[in-house]
């Protein structure tokens, strides 16, 4: 039995008009960047250049250590910790180095939205005394995948050199981790 026209044509209208908006929606990729951002927030800017602060922040969350092989690996040599944050939403590391350095991975996230995300946490940081300068914006081949870079700098009034926060993302599949995001001292 097919439906009279009008029917359908009123039933689609109303799907229409009832439905949400297209970009309403935030999509996996989107709210892992979220996520990932959130980390980022309240570990590495929260507490840069406090690593006692830092460690203290990652164990009360009662996150993880990494596994031995795979904590050298993402080292590459340098001291630090590595910390797993995954949960149901996606897979994210934060990595914890001397003087405070602090990094927040991402295996996937939306490279746009991580970006704007990270752009305007550091603008937001303005404060009196505190200089940020944005250093760069490039895009990057490498692994396979195309990176887009974002850094800042942070100098504070009254004290020798300052901070870099970098963005690292990819909106590549072929890319290992799609997000990297660092607050290194004197990078």
């Amino acid at each position: 039995m097919n439906a009279p026209a009008w029917l359908t044509a009123a039933l689609a209208l109303c799907a229409s008009v009832f439905a949400p908006p297209a970009q309403a929606q935030e999509t996996r990729a989107q709210r892992q960047a979220q996520i990932a951002h959130e980390l980022f927030a309240a570990s590495c800017l929260a507490h840069y250049g406090d690593e006692a602060a830092l460690a203290e922040w990652v164990r009360s969350r009662g996150f993880g250590r990494t596994d031995p092989a795979f904590t050298r690996a993402v080292l590459q040599g340098e001291r630090g910790e590595v910390w797993s944050a995954t949960d149901e939403s996606g897979e994210y590391v934060i990595l914890l180095k001397p003087r405070g350095n602090c990094e927040v991975w991402a295996r996937r996230a939306d490279a746009q939205t991580a970006v704007e995300l990270f752009e305007r946490a550091l603008l937001d940081a303005r404060r009196p005394g505190r200089r940020i300068e944005r250093e760069d914006d490039r895009t990057i081949d490498a692994h396979g995948a195309r990176y887009r870079m974002v850094a800042y700098s942070l100098y504070e009034d009254g004290r020798q050199g300052g901070w870099a926060f970098i963005a690292i993302a990819s909106a590549s599949a072929a890319a290992e981790v799609q997000l990297r995001l660092s607050a290194d001292w004197g990078r």
